[in-house]
């Protein structure tokens, strides 16, 4: 096993064994003048977290030269810009003062993993199931693969906190950066528009069995997309609809299981609300999400690359899941590394050998 590979394993069981030490231990948060922020934020948060960051930056130095994307990358990296190309423009500065293609991993690496672990510091309510859910999975699909929809993905995850203290200016900044690392991050934009306080209980709570009811039956909605009269978007929908090379989340017990939890979490949203609150947009990302890939999924790559875009958002929603059932926060807890664990193990299955 390389060297990445092993710092990866060992540091997601760092996780676990973390997850396991803090079972039901969840962060409470303040608020002053609409700004919210954790009340325990010590130093030894920012010195693990600093530490885990160093470990992310190694591993996606040395990560093995068999993963997906990196031979593509590499080619683009060693020809010249094409005169027309999909590939955003920050792609082409980043590579224009890298003086090697690790050292392009690198900045990208440094980009990515900084913002999603700063995003973490100051939103989850638990810092090491968020961990562990990011390490579980997100991690390898976006930091060590798709480096570019890593940057994107961690600026999107940031920009909840924007979102939920109604601060446009930095919202607006954070999405014209994100985009700018990768075009699907314009999916966060509609966002904004959403209550942060409120949740229709009722229409969040059937979304996703009607959305599950409809894929069972084979009714997909992506089709509709190329009816839109916008140039940019039928490009993007002849990109993908052309393409069915994609496996994303697979609707097993791991989704089963997620999609029952986030509905007891709708239904107790407003308690949930008094200690954490992110907790109804982070709600109503993961299950838009989660609907989305099931209703769009006549055009698989689509619905995955925009499901999983959206689903980034689990490092938050997992972390929150234990304070729907005060009275079983560590076995709820205890659920939650198991899944984890499950899927680091699929991690391995399908993305890394």
């Amino acid at each position: 096993m390389s060297l990445s590979l092993t710092l990866y394993y060992l540091t997601f069981c760092i996780f676990v064994f973390g997850s396991t030490l803090t079972l039901g231990h969840m962060r409470t948060f303040a608020n002053s003048g609409n700004i919210n922020y954790p009340v325990k934020n010590s130093l030894n948060i920012q010195i693990g977290l600093l530490t885990v960051m160093v470990i992310c930056l190694v591993i996606c130095y040395n990560k093995p030269d068999y993963l997906p994307d990196y031979q593509n990358y590499l080619k683009r990296f060693n020809a010249p810009r094409p005169s027309i190309d999909k590939m955003e423009i920050t792609f082409w500065l980043i590579k224009e003062y890298a003086p090697t293609f690790r050292i392009l991993l690198l900045i990208y690496a440094f980009i990515s993993v900084g913002v999603k672990l700063y995003a973490i510091k100051v939103l989850s309510p638990n810092i090491w199931i968020s961990l562990m859910v990011y390490f579980s999975y997100f991690f390898v699909l976006h930091d060590m693969i798709q480096i570019r929809a890593a940057v994107a993905s961690g600026i999107c995850l940031l920009s909840i906190k924007y979102i939920v203290e109604r601060n446009l200016k930095v919202f607006i900044i954070l999405m014209v950066i994100a985009i700018l690392f990768h075009n699907s991050a314009i999916i966060y934009i509609p966002f904004w528009f959403l209550y942060t306080k409120k949740i229709i209980r009722p229409i969040y709570i059937l979304i996703l069995p009607i959305s599950y009811i409809a894929y069972s039956l084979g009714y997909g909605i992506g089709n509709l997309i190329s009816y839109i009269p916008i140039k940019s978007i039928q490009v993007y929908f002849a990109v993908y609809s052309t393409s069915l090379s994609f496996e994303a989340d697979h609707i097993g017990i791991v989704w089963l299981s997620r999609a029952t939890l986030y509905m007891w979490c709708v239904y107790k949203s407003y308690d949930i609300l008094k200690q954490y609150p992110y907790a109804i947009i982070v709600l109503k990302i993961n299950l838009i999400g989660a609907a989305f890939y099931l209703l769009f999924i006549d055009i698989p790559v689509m619905a995955g690359r925009i499901a999983e875009f959206l689903n980034v958002a689990q490092i938050l929603s997992y972390a929150m899941i234990p304070l729907a059932f005060p009275k079983y926060k560590k076995l709820l807890s205890i659920f939650i590394i198991l899944i984890c664990v499950f899927k680091c193990i699929n991690t391995y299955n399908t993305l890394l050998v």
